[in-house]
């Protein structure tokens, strides 16, 4: 891994899962995770990557690494990567025994959107916030967090950018309900079923499309314009 794809894997593999730490905690390591979500700001690759290992908290070094660093892969390793986000995309959208809520507070010691948003508010510029809060916004959809706690973090990144694809694609969400397969409540027994008719209204444009859509914006920040 590169420095910042492995301060960001430090950051959630072994500093997030201790109950100790605070991100106003002094020393290298916090330089280093603020350094990396600086970076994180430009840095698309590297923010599919963090938001996968929310998503995924069990996800490998080497997938981890693969999307960290996929565009200094070959077209095949993109390619691999690509995948990678597209299977997970579709567990969070279509599976409702994919419950990212329960995962991450199993996995992580501290609440994840607030830690990365606390990350944010100790970096100088503003514009250098854009990727943790990006990572905090996207985060507390996917654990689908009380709605105001939501719009919270979408406030923060409004702030910090203004308007971006992700950002739309995150008040969209908001605005319309749309959650997790596993926060619409579907039972274990319809899941198949629920998962299969979502499958065919994709395949027919309708509202699954919309909603596949939409978290395969929200996953990708795109090109951002600054207020």
């Amino acid at each position: 891994m590169d420095a910042h794809a492995q301060a960001m894997w430090d950051l959630m593999e072994r500093t997030m899962r201790s109950e100790r730490w605070r991100p106003g905690d002094d020393g290298d390591a916090q330089r280093r995770y603020r350094d990396a979500c600086r970076a994180m700001s430009g840095d698309h690759a590297l923010f599919d990557a963090v938001i996968a290992k929310i998503i995924d908290p069990g996800l490998d070094p080497e997938r981890f690494t693969l999307l960290a660093e996929r565009e200094r892969l070959d077209q095949r390793g993109k390619l691999q990567a690509a995948q990678v986000m597209a299977e997970l995309a579709d567990k969070v959208m279509y599976k409702a025994g994919w419950n990212v809520q329960r995962a991450v507070r199993a996995h992580y010691r501290r609440d994840v959107p607030r830690a990365f948003a606390e990350l944010a508010a100790g970096i100088p510029e503003s514009a250098d916030r854009l990727g943790a809060y990006r990572v905090a916004a996207m985060a507390s959809w996917l654990v689908n967090d009380p709605a105001m706690e939501f719009k919270a973090h979408l406030d923060r990144l409004w702030d910090a950018i203004g308007e971006d694809d992700m950002r739309t694609s995150l008040s969209r969400a908001f605005a319309n309900a749309l959650v997790p397969a596993y926060a619409r409540g579907d039972a274990p027994e319809h899941a198949r079923d629920r998962l299969a008719e979502d499958e065919t209204a994709r395949l027919d444009g309708g509202p699954a499309a919309d909603a596949d859509a939409a978290l395969r914006r929200m996953t990708r920040p795109g090109a951002a314009t600054r207020r």
